[in-house]
């Protein structure tokens, strides 16, 4: 199995349990949808997201799904179809989306709730990414057929710390991230906990690999960085709470100092995972700055 599938399956194992999730997990999908004649054509390689989708668009849309098999040399996509006024009218205006903040604040509308913009994301990485073995090469790739899905999904991305490069394809466009720690951060934003473990021990060992004296001052140099770090994080949430400012603080920092303060030893990457819903390792940081320098502003360190 390749390692594409192996996380499409994780993160099709997740349940999902809004309603407004579930069509998030649908227009997701859609990224990479065809259009003809009112209805929705989707092509998909895994089983497990097949079983997934077909279940979601008939509680989401209220119709019946048709699946044709399609061989392409020595692999099979199943070709999922549907009709869906709304569904076909979301595809129509994403193609045609040019990147204004009006227009991308009428898309996001169908993202109702905090989880939303990750179970969208997730709905694209199931339907159209590819992903390289993180011991062979870092390598994500999400594929779309026009440059105005390509740029709403990058804007979806953005709001997650997220900046992924966008490719002219023979067919379509690409949005792609070649750092391990970016593809770590959309893999944890996607609720793929368990493969961000996978891929961060991976990343370790293929450095090891490549070069063991300098991945180990390396990783002995981030410890003590992030040590260090941890110490002045945990010092600066004391301070605020001695100094009675710890409640003023924005609901979102508080939270994140709660688990810093709980979890001394984690790093950011697994400390990130445990937000509900988890935020990228990046985003995280942002929030550690920001409660460093609330106590650095009140003169408390």
């Amino acid at each position: 199995m390749s390692f594409s599938n192996e996380v499409k399956n994780e993160l099709c194992s997740v349940a999902i349990k809004k309603n407004c999730c579930k069509k998030a997990f649908v227009l997701g999908a859609l990224m990479s949808a065809d259009i003809s004649e009112n209805k929705v054509i989707l092509s998909v390689n895994n089983e497990s997201h097949l079983k997934n989708l077909s279940e979601l668009i008939k509680q989401v849309y209220r119709t019946d799904v048709a699946l044709r098999h399609i061989k392409k040399g020595f692999c099979v996509n199943t070709e999922l179809s549907f009709s869906s006024t709304s569904a076909f009218d979301f595809v129509t205006r994403c193609r045609d989306f040019d990147d204004t903040s009006e227009n991308y604040n009428t898309l996001k509308k169908n993202l109702k709730c905090l989880s939303c913009a990750g179970v969208f994301l997730r709905g694209a990485v199931c339907t159209s990414s590819s992903i390289s073995d993180p011991k062979k090469s870092y390598g994500f790739e999400i594929y779309t057929h026009d440059a105005g899905r390509a740029a709403f999904l990058k804007r979806i991305m953005n709001e997650s710390d997220i900046d992924p490069g966008i490719v002219r394809r023979k067919s379509g466009y690409g949005l792609y991230l070649k750092s391990g720690s970016a593809i770590e951060d959309i893999l944890t934003v996607c609720g793929a906990v368990q493969t961000v473990f996978a891929f961060y021990n991976s990343q370790i060992e293929r450095d090891i690999r490549n070069n063991e004296n300098r991945a180990t001052n390396c990783v002995a140099k981030n410890i003590s960085k992030s040590v260090n770090a941890s110490a002045r994080q945990q010092l600066a949430i004391q301070r605020l709470i001695s100094g009675g400012l710890f409640s003023e603080m924005p609901e979102e920092l508080r939270v994140t100092a709660t688990l810093r303060c709980e979890n001394p030893e984690m790093s950011l990457s697994e400390l990130a995972a445990l937000h509900s819903p988890p935020i990228s390792k990046s985003g995280l940081n942002h929030r550690l700055e920001r409660i460093i320098k609330e106590a650095e502003k009140s003169g408390l360190i």
